[in-house]
């Protein structure tokens, strides 16, 4: 035993390099951890998922179809921008004829997908027709001998015509019509500052759409 352990402290050196070269040996060869397939199939699930839950970008229409009718060069259904006016829908239908009365129309209203654009002829002093009128407009029509006035269309001169309704209520009604849109609907009127249910009753009868 004395001569054993004497021979190891005069080879220490060597037997350290031994056990160095062992212990990194049996590190390479150790089997590397399995890994599970049902693991991976899950994570693979939880992937998918993840994808799956992440809204896609639906594709909106930038286009909108309008009418167009009365005193223009080339009446008919026009595909337009949705950031359109009725001054773009006129020019499309080949601007508007000698006899157009633009004192009528706004020029400056947006448009909306399925509407109309009625350019009123100076001959003709109809105000029934509707400039960018939708659809869904009412169609509800005023007696002939009752003056109506169109919301859509009026302006500021027209409107201060109706009982209650002067000069600053004209330019709230115009101010509405420019940022809303056109009124679908007469009711639409008490969503005006300034007209209340009592001033729409009173004139109610002399307004169309």
């Amino acid at each position: 035993m004395k001569q054993i352990w004497q021979w190891l402290k005069e080879h220490i050196k060597l037997v350290s390099l031994v056990i160095l070269v062992t212990i990194l040996a049996l590190w390479q060869l150790w089997p590397a951890p399995s890994v599970n397939n049902d693991d991976l199939t899950v994570n693979s699930s939880k992937t998918a998922q993840k994808s799956a839950s992440k809204p896609t970008k639906t594709a909106t229409s930038k286009w909108l179809i309008v009418d167009v009718e009365g005193a223009v060069n080339k009446p008919g259904v026009y595909r337009l921008l949705t950031t359109a006016r009725v001054y773009d829908a006129i020019q499309h239908a080949g601007g508007l004829t000698e006899q157009a009365d633009t004192s009528a129309i706004n020029q400056a209203q947006k448009l909306h997908d399925q509407s109309q654009v009625f350019v009123p002829d100076k001959n003709n002093s109809s105000t029934a027709s509707n400039t960018a009128q939708t659809t869904s407009a009412n169609t509800d029509s005023s007696p002939a001998d009752t003056k109506t006035i169109n919301l859509n269309t009026a302006d500021v001169t027209e409107l201060q015509n109706l009982p209650g309704v002067g000069p600053k209520k004209a330019e709230l009604i115009i101010q509405y019509r420019q940022e809303k849109g056109s009124f679908s609907k007469i009711e639409d009127l008490t969503e005006v500052q300034g007209i209340g249910e009592k001033t729409f009753a009173k004139i109610k009868s002399q307004l169309t759409v």
